[in-house]
């Protein structure tokens, strides 16, 4: 799925379980955005032959794993953030799994687990959605709560 999707859809998340604190909602967002770090960071790296193209370091795999999740909700966990960041990494994990697959068990297990749901149509319509939603969240609370 688009980055700009998965975002929008923790922001919809943080909302929706009325998470009013300006901390919980850039937990959330930071939470969502540790699994794009392979698509941008670790990519990259193996471009300029700095990391081999191993099954761990490929596209959704160490940071879309369930061993990944679990130390970033601990990490905020720390911080007061658990649930905000579960929130967040779900918002990215759960619709990957659907929209390609994901490798869950690594670095335990290399096979790619989900569905191929891939449509850009049907990804633009859920991107929609999820815009008209937060809007509609949004306006249901004041900025001012959110800076509490």
């Amino acid at each position: 799925m688009n980055d700009a999707v998965h975002i929008l859809l923790a922001v919809l998340l943080v909302l929706v379980f009325r998470r009013r604190s300006l901390h919980d909602l850039l937990a959330a967002i930071l939470s969502v955005s540790l699994p794009m770090s392979d698509h941008y960071l670790i990519t990259p790296l193996i471009s300029f032959g700095f990391l081999s193209a191993t099954p761990i370091w490929t596209h959704r795999s160490i940071t879309h794993s369930l061993l990944a999740f679990i130390v970033v909700v601990l990490v905020f966990h720390y911080a007061g953030y658990a649930f905000s960041s579960l929130l967040g990494y779900s918002a990215h994990i759960i619709p990957d799994f659907f929209f390609g697959g994901v490798k869950l068990f690594l670095p335990f297990d290399p096979t790619v687990y989900g569905f191929n749901l891939r449509s850009g149509v049907v990804e633009s319509i859920i991107g929609l959605c999820f815009v008209v939603i937060v809007l509609y969240e949004f306006t249901k609370f004041s900025v001012r709560r959110f800076m509490v």
